[in-house]
């Protein structure tokens, strides 16, 4: 925690998944953690990203939080 407040983000940037977490696993702690700033999860082409963004804010309320697309 003290490393998060002593870097300030602007920008917190990960894959939608990864072989040991995943998006709502990194926001929770970014959550629990106190950042608010803006966390993007790149997408590798889901159905309904839509979906996973619901997930996240609904369990890390006042998160800025989006799915960004891989072009």
């Amino acid at each position: 925690m003290d490393l998060l407040a002593s870097l300030a983000p602007r920008l917190i940037l990960s894959p939608l998944l990864a072989r040991t977490f995943d998006c709502i696993d990194l926001a929770q702690r970014l959550g629990a953690f106190g950042y608010r700033g803006p966390y993007r999860a790149i997408d590798i082409g889901l159905p309904d990203p839509d979906l996973i963004v619901r997930e996240v804010r609904s369990l890390v309320p006042g998160l800025d939080f989006e799915v960004m697309p891989l072009a």
